[in-house]
């Protein structure tokens, strides 16, 4: 099973379910570059790219994988499979994005600050500002308050371990890495017939998780995938933000081990 963390998180943030999935699999958890653990070191953190990387990386593996992308991960996943047809057992695709429709709204504050990011010079200005101001602990803690519908909820294991990863995280990544993955991710989404094109190249047996709450994705947002891929199995977690797997790890678990048990023929085990 390869993991694919989202925009901003990293392997730390499959934390509270990789045990019970260790069960079975044997995981992957990816971070991309410029995220997490690794550095960018001269790769680039872009959308295409990372997709890319990850295809040679699954054609390396050993047999077809369980891939399963949470945010910017979906779409990575998305793109990997594009360029390794064949590669994917099963795709679970947790909080994917999608072109915004007219109706899609977010919050006022998202909205300014990830307006802001898309500009040349202004956005590397307001991340810059941002970064500084709420420090590595400040971070790690926005990203649970932003993607995550009840954050007390997150266990403190979590907590710590994104805690201390932001610690030893480049500042350059934080700003660049970010804004460029950021931007790239936006580009793409732009495109709503090459988005389209994506989501019907997919032939593996696919299953789309939402949170209920999720404050990145309303359900105008969620709802283009549906009618785009009315063949998948789609499942929306009541109370669960954009990282579900974090916040509603439990009924993450109940939604996902079932329907992999049943795809794959495998026992389930919750």
């Amino acid at each position: 099973m390869v993991l694919l963390h989202g925009l901003g998180s990293s392997h730390v943030h499959w934390r509270p379910v990789r045990r019970e999935f260790a069960r079975t699999y044997r995981l992957h958890a990816i971070d991309l570059p410029g995220f997490g653990l690794t550095p960018l070191a001269g790769r680039s953190p872009q959308l295409i790219p990372n997709g890319r990387l990850v295809g040679r990386f699954l054609r390396r593996l050993d047999q077809p994988a369980v891939v399963m992308g949470n945010s910017m991960g979906a779409m990575v996943a998305l793109l990997a499979l594009r360029e390794a047809p064949g590669a994917a057992r099963a795709l679970v695709l947790v909080s994917p994005p999608a072109p915004r429709p007219p109706q899609g709204r977010l919050e006022p504050r998202l909205t300014v600050l990830l307006s802001a990011y898309l500009w040349p010079v202004v956005g590397e200005i307001t991340r810059e500002l941002y970064v500084r101001r709420l420090g590595p602990d400040g971070l790690a803690r926005n990203l649970l308050e932003t993607c995550c519908n009840e954050p007390a909820a997150v266990s403190p294991d979590v907590v710590a371990a994104a805690r201390r990863l932001a610690l030893g995280r480049p500042h350059d990544d934080e700003v660049h890495a970010f804004l460029a993955a950021y931007r790239s991710l936006y580009g793409y989404l732009r495109d709503e017939r090459r988005f389209e094109a994506l989501l019907r190249s997919v032939e593996a047996p696919t299953l789309v998780v939402y949170g209920g709450g999720d404050r990145l994705l309303p359900a105008a947002f969620t709802d283009r995938v549906r009618r785009i891929r009315p063949d998948w199995k789609h499942v929306r977690l009541p109370g669960g933000g954009h990282m579900p797997q974090v916040d509603r790890p439990d009924q993450f678990l109940r939604a996902v081990q079932p329907w992999l048990s049943r795809t794959l023929g495998e026992r389930a085990e919750v």
